[in-house]
């Protein structure tokens, strides 16, 4: 789910922290943890979409499970259980909308049977065009 997702406050201020429970998936395949969302500051940003106004904030985990146990698994998922994730980034939520203007996310995964096999996942989203209906 997108950050946006996950605010229910309708106020924050700079300074905030929350430590969200992560749990997603079923029995089968999921992932749990805990999601550490801190609101760090407001500013301006441009992109080539145009110049916002926009709240900082800083996701980080270092909590999260992959949860696999599968009865039936062509795919070799259950070779996935117990994976850590670790993650860090940046979202740069518009002020007042909460659109997301900008966001950078770092994810790496381990699992304990290969602990020399790191999976690392780098994302960047930034806002192009705004579409007028």
């Amino acid at each position: 789910p997108s950050l946006t997702e996950f605010v229910t406050k309708t106020q924050v201020q700079v300074g905030d922290t929350w430590n969200l429970p992560v749990s997603t998936g079923n029995q089968s395949y999921g992932i749990t943890g805990t999601l550490t969302i801190k609101f760090e500051a407001l500013q301006i940003l441009s992109t080539i979409a145009g110049t916002f106004s926009v709240f900082k904030i800083n996701i980080s985990s270092d909590s999260l499970i992959i949860h696999a146990n599968l009865d039936n698994d062509p795919l070799n998922i259950n070779a996935q259980n117990n994976t850590k994730i670790s993650i860090s980034g940046e979202t740069y939520l518009e002020y007042g909308t909460c659109r997301v203007i900008k966001a950078e996310l770092r994810q790496e995964n381990t699992n304990p049977a290969n602990p020399n096999r790191t999976t690392i996942i780098e994302t960047e989203k930034i806002l192009a065009e705004i579409k007028t209906p």
